[in-house]
């Protein structure tokens, strides 16, 4: 869960990694998501964090 802590704030911190996400997601056909952190308020907020 760490992990994926560390790599979602990465890219809602850093506008060039999130560009890049982007337009590899264009690249692949994959929807566009944006990544959400969790909050330790929202129990499911871990969950669509993973």
């Amino acid at each position: 869960v760490d992990s994926a802590r560390r790599v979602v704030s990465h890219f809602r911190h850093s506008s060039l990694a999130s560009c890049a996400l982007k337009k590899r997601q264009e690249q692949l056909g994959v929807k566009s998501n944006k990544l959400q952190t969790d909050c330790p308020v929202r129990w499911n907020s871990t969950v669509v964090m993973l």
